[in-house]
């Protein structure tokens, strides 16, 4: 009974979110990856926090180029990610 519940689709996507958070600055740069978080994974969906607007900005034009870098070295497919502004991370 515990077995089934650690292949549901939460836990699935704890797994993916946990996956993508240890090797962040891989998917997303030395840099981006310091000013920016991934906070969760749901459905395809990934949220990231970025730390104020000017990152924000700067991330927004490197989703495309993350997205790909997600699928192709863990194959996990990001459908969208969305980003919100932090003061701290």
């Amino acid at each position: 009974m515990l077995n089934d519940a650690l292949k549901g689709p939460l836990i699935d996507d704890l797994w993916k979110a946990k996956e993508i958070s240890e090797s962040w600055t891989m998917f997303a740069g030395e840099r981006l990856g310091k000013h920016t978080r991934p906070m969760s994974l749901k459905k395809g969906r990934l949220l990231v926090a970025a730390e104020g607007p000017a990152w924000s900005s700067e991330f927004h034009m490197s989703i495309p180029e993350i997205k790909e870098r997600i699928e192709r070295i863990t194959g996990i497919r990001v459908e969208e990610i969305i980003v919100s502004v932090k003061d701290k991370l």
